[in-house]
């Protein structure tokens, strides 16, 4: 099958060269600055490669797969913003969530602790710091 990103980057890649030299060869002369061919040849050739190195960049980016929330988020620890009982809002790595508890009653400004994770919705139960 034909990558028609890949043609269509080698097009303008092709056409943003032709602009260059024309540029080179015919808008600096005009203006009285003239540049030997090697020169212009060079520059050409180091814009082929940046188009290139981009082009293989942004592939990369585009083929990824998007992320919503924190793939796993069972042991992150974080402070109740609001009463959860049994739903409430937490925030943890600065970002608020929605959560349940289904056991207890947690206070506002309680630390907490995810115990479970389905999809986005998420249980947690009070934080106690280990040894007490």
């Amino acid at each position: 099958m034909i990558n028609v990103r890949l043609i269509v980057a080698i097009v303008t890649t092709f056409l943003d060269d032709i602009l260059i030299l024309l540029l080179l060869m015919i808008g600096l002369p005009y203006v009285g600055v003239y540049l030997p061919l090697i020169l212009v040849a060079g520059i050409a050739l180091l814009w082929v490669a940046i188009a290139v190195f981009l082009y293989l960049m942004g592939s990369r980016v585009l083929r990824k797969k998007p992320l919503t929330g924190f793939t796993n988020m069972v042991d992150m620890q974080g402070i109740a913003i609001r009463n959860i009982a049994p739903q409430g809002m937490v925030k943890i790595k600065g970002e608020l969530w929605m959560v349940k508890s289904k056991v207890e009653t947690i206070a506002k400004g309680e630390r907490i602790i995810v115990t479970g994770q389905n999809n986005m919705e998420l249980t947690v139960k009070k934080y106690i710091e280990p040894g007490n």
